[in-house]
């Protein structure tokens, strides 16, 4: 699996989880933090086969140059 550097994957958003364990989805960030849904995180962790670079900000602003990895 490809995953863009700046994308994250998650099944439950951070508020969603954090609203869950800490009862108040203020708590975002540090659900985000726990959850680990970022690419580099998810390439450590072996569910990202490859994280693809994006271009001088971001892949939306410039889809051309971003899919020509």
């Amino acid at each position: 699996m490809l995953m863009l550097e700046n994308a994250v994957y998650y099944v439950a958003s951070p508020e969603v989880c954090a609203a869950i364990l800490w009862k108040t989805a203020d708590a975002a960030p540090k659900a985000t933090e726990a959850l680990r849904i970022t690419a580099p995180e998810l390439q450590k962790h072996n569910v990202v086969d490859e994280v693809i670079p994006e271009p001088l900000g971001r892949a939306h602003s410039d889809p051309e140059t971003a899919s020509k990895h």
